[in-house]
């Protein structure tokens, strides 16, 4: 198979359809040559960006701050902008049961920056966004890497 276009069967799991995340098309770095896959058993780690609760409401509060004189502006705790702005518990739960099925570990989540950090073997990150890491070797460097869409369920999309 063609490293620099990788094609994946987009299926089903737990009656939720995997499907390709926008703009998350990876190719391989110019001069670049893949050695092979990825050690199947070496632990990685995944940083998701998730949904915020409402972005048109988040942006709607930084051109109103931004029109204020300094001195006027009422900032949000981080609680505050958690609450408001960060993302909804049920989308951090979905991570959690996602990373779950798919044995990756939660690391970190981060609702009011909107992140969670998920770890697990290559091979268990392979299954779960139906990726295949491979090894590059650049002359200036050696990577991991994966070229082709990385997929993700279809409620993952919003």
């Amino acid at each position: 198979m063609d490293p620099q276009v990788l094609v994946s069967n987009a299926g089903t799991y737990e009656g939720s359809q995997f499907v390709p995340l926008p703009g998350h098309v990876r190719k391989r770095m110019a001069g670049a040559v893949d050695v092979g896959p990825a050690n199947p058993d070496e632990r990685v780690s995944v940083t998701l960006v998730l949904r915020r609760r409402s972005p048109e409401q988040l942006e709607a509060t930084i051109t109103s701050l931004q029109s204020l004189p300094p001195s006027q502006r009422k900032h949000l705790t981080r609680d505050e902008f958690s609450t408001c702005h960060g993302t909804d518990p049920q989308d951090i739960e979905k991570v959690r049961s996602f990373a779950d099925a798919h044995r990756l570990v939660v690391e970190q989540v981060h609702a009011a920056a909107g992140t969670a950090l998920l770890t697990g073997s290559v091979a268990d990150i392979n299954r779960a966004f139906q990726i295949d890491l491979r090894t590059y070797q650049h002359p200036k460097f050696s990577y991991r890497g994966h070229a082709g869409d990385v997929h993700v369920r279809s409620w993952a999309t919003w």
